[in-house]
């Protein structure tokens, strides 16, 4: 993440909105807060509504967080963290470590973790520091496709998204990438018996079941009326 400048918090109009998830006495409280340069102390520490009222605000903060990595000044300060690799790098190999950014699935608070988005491949992945537990919605959904429509010089691309081509002895596998006969899967799910647990087990087996005694019922009666 990146600092919030004060000026950005204290306009208005970057806050518009955000006051309908809390009460309206509660958010100036919030706001106090996170403009304060004050630490808390030990009393502070122990007391449960000090502790409830700055996990708000800091869900707060990262709110407005997500709304100034997409202002000219925060798509400036990401934009040197990216330079330095502070984000990572793509996990593909085909990708040659490109740098990534964060990204995240959802607009919403405690939805998902935060993720990185790779530009070349661009795909989503789950970072490696996994330590850094950071909502995905301080920094949303909008920041890395905000960003690259302002640093396109950023990401230097190839000709074209080399994609993995499974071969053996040199010749293409048919109907796996590559092939002429290539058929992308459309998502079926297909069952390993040999993985599942006792319940999912017997549910998908009644599943079975259930589907081959339709089958043959309806086959039986298509055979009592003459058809083949």
């Amino acid at each position: 993440m990146v600092e919030v400048e004060e000026a950005f918090i204290r306009d208005h109009f970057n806050l518009y909105g955000l006051n309908g998830t809390m009460s309206k006495e509660k958010f100036k409280q919030c706001i106090k807060m996170i403009l304060s340069s004050q630490s808390p102390n030990e009393e502070d520490l122990a007391d449960e509504q000090f502790l409830e009222l700055n996990q708000e605000a800091s869900d707060l903060y990262g709110l407005i967080h997500s709304r100034f990595v997409n202002s000219p000044v925060g798509l400036a300060k990401v934009y040197h963290k990216f330079l330095g690799g502070l984000y990572g790098h793509c996990p593909r190999a085909l990708c040659d470590r490109q740098k990534v950014l964060p990204v995240g699935l959802s607009d919403s608070l405690k939805v998902s973790r935060f993720k990185v988005y790779c530009p070349r491949c661009e795909e989503v992945y789950i970072p490696k520091f996994r330590s850094v537990n950071i909502d995905g919605a301080f920094f949303g959904t909008t920041f890395p496709h905000h960003f690259l429509k302002h640093y396109p010089q950023a990401v230097i691309l190839p000709p074209k998204i080399y994609y993995y081509e499974p071969k053996i002895y040199g010749f293409k596998v048919v109907g796996k990438r590559g092939s002429q006969l290539f058929d992308p899967p459309k998502g079926n799910i297909r069952y390993n018996e040999d993985t599942m647990t006792g319940i999912d087990r017997e549910m998908i087996l009644e599943k079975v079941k259930a589907s081959n005694s339709r089958t043959n019922r309806f086959a039986g009666a298509g055979q009592s009326h003459g058809e083949v």
